[in-house]
């Protein structure tokens, strides 16, 4: 996917602009930070319309797992490079999407509810091309899963775009 779906330094959070509605976390003082020394992972901010999504979905790619944000992911899912004060020049590896582990199922918790839940694709979250879409009121996980990053713009987010009924089929 290099081509079409960039990795590495040049795809950061801040060139989907999905950074502002995020913050970046001190596992040194598990409090949010604007920034400095011990910085290594993120979470979200006080967006609405982020939370919003957070609560129909999570952002497992791009958090940490807390007990405050148990739909959060796990540590270390985008690269923030040293120095950081934002997290807009933290950015995608394979690993952020991927996981060598699961191929078919994710364990954990998906919009406040624990469980285990389709997953395809080595994907380290839940994404599932198959959940039943069965009215305009909801989305389906494979869609929300891009939507983590994407979350504003052309095929973004309902909450991006202030439609908050519409929930997640996992």
């Amino acid at each position: 996917y290099k081509n079409d779906h960039p990795i590495g330094p040049k795809a950061t959070l801040g060139a989907v602009g999905v950074n502002t509605r995020l913050q970046l976390f001190a596992a040194s003082t598990n409090t949010c930070t604007s920034g400095g020394v011990g910085v290594d992972c993120i979470l979200p901010s006080g967006d609405p319309a982020f939370a919003q999504f957070y609560q129909h979905y999570g952002a497992f790619q791009i958090t940490r797992r807390t007990n405050a944000f148990p739909s959060g992911g796990r540590t270390g899912g985008v690269v923030i490079p040293a120095g950081a004060t934002d997290s807009s020049t933290a950015y995608v590896i394979c690993t952020t999407c991927h996981t060598p582990h699961t191929m078919y199922t994710f364990s954990g918790t998906a919009a406040g509810v624990a469980g285990v839940y389709p997953t395809y694709f080595f994907i380290a979250a839940p994404y599932n091309p198959a959940a039943p879409v069965t009215s305009p009121s909801t989305a389906s996980s494979a869609t929300q899963f891009c939507r983590q990053c994407h979350f504003t713009g052309a095929g973004g987010s309902n909450e991006g775009s202030g439609i908050n009924t519409v929930t997640t089929q996992f």
